[in-house]
C-alpha cells in the first residue's frame, strides 16, 4: 500500500525557494536516514586520500543524491501511479525509512514550491501511523508551510485506486471548535451574562430586596457553573485531538 501527499514549501522574496540541499537538511533532522549506508565506503576512501573538508562535504551530497534516487526507483516499482516516463523519477530529493514500522518513503520535487511524499508499507495500520508521524514532523518545521489541500491518499496494494482519504488537522484548536461548537457557545454566552449580572448585583447589593438578591445570586451561580462545565467539555475535546492522529481517515475519495 502507498500513502501520498504534497507539501507546500516556504518561498522567499522574488520567487526564491530553498535548494534541494536545504530540503534534505530539514528532512534529515528527523533522523530517518540509514546510519550506515553507501556513504561509509566513500568516507573511508576520502579519509585515505586526505580530501579537504569542503571536498568531502560536496562529494557526500552527490553520493547521497545518487543513493536517494536509486532507492526511490526501487520503491517506485511498487507504485503503478508513478509511470516509467513520470518526471518524478528524475526529481528525487530524499529517501528515508521509519524503523519502528519499516516504512520507506521517497520525496520528489517536480516544481520548486512543492514536495511530494510517497510512503510504501504493506500493513495499513503501520502505513497510517507512519503517515501521521511524518506529517507531524514536517509541519513543525518552518521550511514546510502546509499539506496542500490538507489531503492524504492511501492506494490499494498493486492498484492505482484510492482506498482511504485522510484529512490533515493542521490547526487543532480550529478543529476542536468545529467538533464542539455547542460547548463553546454554552461557555461563552453564560459567561457574558455572568459578567453583566454579578458586578451589578454587588454594586447595588444593599438596595435590593432579599428575594431579588437571592434570585440574582442563584442566576449568577448557574451561569458560572454552566461556563465551567462547558469549558471542561471543550478542553477534553481539545486534549483528545492532541493525543489522536493528526490525520482523520475515511474510505474512498
Amino acid at each position: 500500500m502507498r500513502a501520498v501527499f504534497t507539501v507546500k514549501i516556504q518561498g522567499g522574496p522574488e520567487g526564491y525557494f530553498p535548494s534541494d540541499e536545504d530540503v534534505v537538511v530539514a528532512l534529515r533532522r528527523s533522523g530517518w536516514e540509514p546510519r550506515f549506508g553507501p556513504f561509509w565506503e566513500y568516507f573511508c576512501d576520502a579519509a585515505a586520500a586526505e580530501c579537504s573538508v569542503g571536498e568531502m562535504a560536496a562529494a557526500e551530497m552527490r553520493v547521497r543524491a545518487l543513493w536517494y534516487t536509486e532507492q526511490a526507483h526501487k520503491a517506485f516499482e511498487a507504485m503503478p501511479e508513478v509511470a516509467a516516463d513520470s518526471p518524478e523519477r528524475d526529481s528525487v530529493v530524499y529517501f528515508g525509512r521509519l524503523p519502528e514500522t519499516d516504512t520507506c518513503f521517497a520525496v520528489t520535487r517536480v516544481v520548486m514550491g512543492e514536495l511530494k511524499f510517497r510512503l510504501l508499507q504493506d500493513e495499513l495500520l503501520d502505513l497510517q501511523a507512519s503517515t501521521d508521524r511524518i506529517v507531524r514532523s514536517i509541519l513543525k518545521q518552518d521550511l514546510f508551510v502546509s499539506i496542500i489541500r490538507g489531503k492524504v491518499e492511501i492506494y490499494e496494494r498493486g492498484r492505482d485506486r484510492v482506498l482511504l482519504t485522510g484529512k490533515v488537522i493542521s490547526n487543532v484548536l480550529r478543529e476542536a471548535y468545529r467538533r464542539d461548537s455547542r460547548d463553546v457557545a454554552l461557555a461563552t454566552v453564560p459567561f457574558l451574562l455572568f459578567l453583566a449580572v454579578f458586578p451589578l448585583s454587588v454594586a447595588v447589593a444593599g438596595e435590593l430586596e432579599p428575594h431579588v438578591a437571592s434570585l440574582i445570586e442563584r442566576f449568577s451561580t448557574a451561569m458560572l457553573t454552566t461556563t465551567i462545565v462547558s469549558s471542561l467539555g471543550f478542553l477534553s475535546v481539545l486534549l483528545r485531538l492532541r493525543r489522536e492522529s493528526i490525520v482523520e481517515w475515511e474510505y474512498g475519495r
